[in-house]
């Protein structure tokens, strides 16, 4: 069965589509977004988008012209065949990030280990809602910390007690040390496309978050580059908070999160 994605029709009218929309490019072009990367302001120089400072406006033009470069749909692709994405096919869903803290009934909690992380994974392997396994690493306490890369391990659970495409995996500055987080990026899709002995397409799909309102930190900006130069899609959301880090309307809310999320 088809599912139909513009659900918004039935909350918002055909011209409030069209304010957000006006809106959206609005902010893109005065305020701008932060970035926190000498290396992205250059991409974005070469590119002709405004650069003042560390703030980026990008106009119509060069964003429509940015979207062209996108394909409407790709595949990834594990030993257990093509997962595709795109409008023609039916939505994906993916599992829930790992557990940080379990609550027992007697109000008593306890911090998720390593263990806990890979039943996790298991569920998130069987379950028949999921079509793609989170990468659930949360950095447990009882990792061996003192290593210069401790998220490459929790990485490749995944790969070992799943054979359902990933989505996750961002290094971050305090689980990767003595290495560039956009190295640590290329070095996840190495392993992914060492593990199928696929080298020419994605492997993998990860989601990198805006800094919440209009930014993104060099860590997010690090694993986006490395990843895309390894061919590997990336999706960005925003998870920003209505009312704390977004505008207390709603409206609001989706006009600045759509303003440093243009694809």
């Amino acid at each position: 069965m088809y599912i139909n994605r513009r659900f918004y029709e039935k909350y918002v009218s055909t011209r409030d589509v069209e304010l957000l929309h006006e809106y959206s490019l609005k902010v893109l072009q005065e305020v701008g977004v932060s970035f926190a990367s000498e290396e992205a302001l250059e991409i974005f120089k070469k590119h002709g988008a405004t650069v003042e400072g560390n703030i980026v406006k990008i106009s119509e033009a060069l964003l429509n012209k940015a979207l062209e470069t996108a394909p409407k749909s790709f595949s990834v692709t594990t030993n257990a065949g093509e997962t595709s994405i795109g409008e023609r096919f039916k939505p994906k869903t993916v599992g829930c990030y790992g557990p940080s803290k379990f609550l027992f009934e007697d109000d008593t909690y306890r911090m998720a280990l390593l263990p806990d992380v890979v039943k996790f994974l298991k569920l998130m392997h069987t379950s028949d809602v999921t079509d793609f396994v989170n990468n659930s690493a949360y950095d447990t306490p009882d990792l061996d910390k003192t290593v210069d890369n401790f998220y490459l391990p929790q990485v490749a659970l995944c790969l070992k007690y799943s054979d359902r495409p990933t989505y996750g995996n961002v290094a971050n500055s305090l689980n990767v040390k003595k290495q560039s987080l956009k190295d640590a990026a290329k070095e996840i899709a190495n392993m992914y496309k060492e593990f199928y002995d696929i080298w020419d397409r994605p492997v993998l799909l990860t989601n990198c978050c805006a800094l919440s309102p209009m930014g993104y930190s060099y860590e997010v900006l690090d694993n986006i580059m490395g990843l895309v130069e390894e061919g590997q899609p990336v999706t960005i959301i925003t998870c920003s908070m209505t009312n704390l880090t977004a505008p207390a309307a709603l409206m609001g809310s989706v006009i600045q999160d759509n303003g440093p999320k243009p694809n």
